[in-house]
């Protein structure tokens, strides 16, 4: 389903700016073909796993917001908010959904 319909013009990756920061979005996080940290990116968007998940690896915050479909197997049903903070900070937050 990922890669149907109206998802398949999207482009698997990509790259965008949030206030100072470059945040990499991405359905696939194994399929990212360059090192976010390397690249100065302060954070990588992703999905596909459904998983709920706000991860630090070295300088890179890594997001997965979950999903906020038909539950997946013992998953939550969640959804993710990306806050950009007065003092410029990037803040994921996450949200599970009571269903």
């Amino acid at each position: 389903m990922d890669y149907h319909g109206i998802l398949a013009d999207l482009p698997l990756h990509e790259a965008v700016e949030v206030g100072e920061h470059l945040v990499h979005i991405t359905h696939i996080q194994e399929e990212i073909d360059l090192d976010p940290e390397t690249a100065e990116m302060s954070m990588v968007i992703f999905g596909h796993t459904h998983s709920p998940v706000i991860e630090q690896r070295g300088s890179v915050t890594w997001f997965n917001p979950g999903s906020v479909g038909p539950r997946r197997f013992s998953l939550p049903v969640s959804m993710g908010f990306l806050h950009l903070e007065e003092d410029g900070t990037l803040r994921p937050e996450l949200i599970e959904l009571d269903v």
